[in-house]
């Protein structure tokens, strides 16, 4: 009877965690989370070079970023209503000389030396150091992209629920379990205006709902780039769907 109980109780508590696991971003890797204000002038202080490198004139409603080692890839989009014309935009960008531009950077400032250190002091240093290197590579490979660009009209329906599911998925982030230890793989960032704030998530292999987000948001990428048109109607059934 005991065994019985003990089991039920397991299969009870064990179902949050399994809906949990389908959402969540569980033993990913690593993440960051602002919210803060949404300010013209500094620009916000969330976004890195490459970032502005593509959307460094004003924030817009809706923007995400995905970036790629592996397949060297850099890109990313926003949407924003073009007030002459009463209609949303979609504005994809991607460097096409990404592998390239990544080459020439890592030779100009490629990772400094450390092995294996124990002492604090030593280990202090080398974050330093690595944080530093990886600032003038990000401005180095900011210069070096060359980027392209493509803009097409979208509808409302299509731009509204792209903005309302990407806020959601950002308000309801969860990370739990320990994060996976990891260099390389793809990043991916979401930023939306919430009233006079800027929420942005920055995540590196993405887990459960902001997993199935970037899937999306790097199908239009992949579209909007390559074929300069979206399917809407797959899309708006794709963010019904979760």
């Amino acid at each position: 009877m005991w065994k019985s109980l003990i089991f039920g109780l397991v299969c009870i508590l064990s179902v949050p965690f399994a809906i949990a696991q389908n959402e969540d971003h569980v033993m990913g890797g690593k993440f960051s989370k602002h919210i803060e204000y949404n300010l013209i002038w500094p620009l916000l202080s969330s976004k890195d070079d490459l970032e502005k490198l593509f959307f460094g004139d004003f924030n817009a409603p809706l923007e995400f970023f995905y970036e790629h080692s592996s397949n060297g890839t850099l890109s990313a989009f926003r949407v924003v209503r073009d007030t002459l014309i009463n209609f949303y935009m979609l504005e994809s960008k991607c460097v096409s000389n990404y592998k390239e531009a990544v080459a020439v950077a890592h030779n100009k400032y490629p990772w400094p030396a450390s092995g294996y250190q124990t002492n604090k002091d030593s280990i202090d240093l080398i974050n330093k150091q690595h944080k530093e290197r990886l600032k003038k590579f990000d401005e180095e490979l900011a210069k070096l992209s060359k980027v392209e660009s493509r803009t097409i009209a979208v509808s409302d329906l299509f731009a509204e629920k792209l903005y309302e599911k990407t806020v959601s998925v950002i308000d309801n982030f969860k990370a739990r379990g320990y994060p996976l230890t990891m260099t390389g793989g793809f990043w991916v960032t979401f930023r939306n205006i919430v009233d006079d704030e800027m929420w942005s998530l920055k995540i590196q292999e993405p887990r459960g709902n902001t997993l199935k987000l970037a899937k999306i948001c790097i199908k239009i990428l992949e579209e909007s780039t390559d074929t300069g048109q979206l399917n809407e109607s797959m899309y708006i059934q794709l963010l019904d769907d979760f």
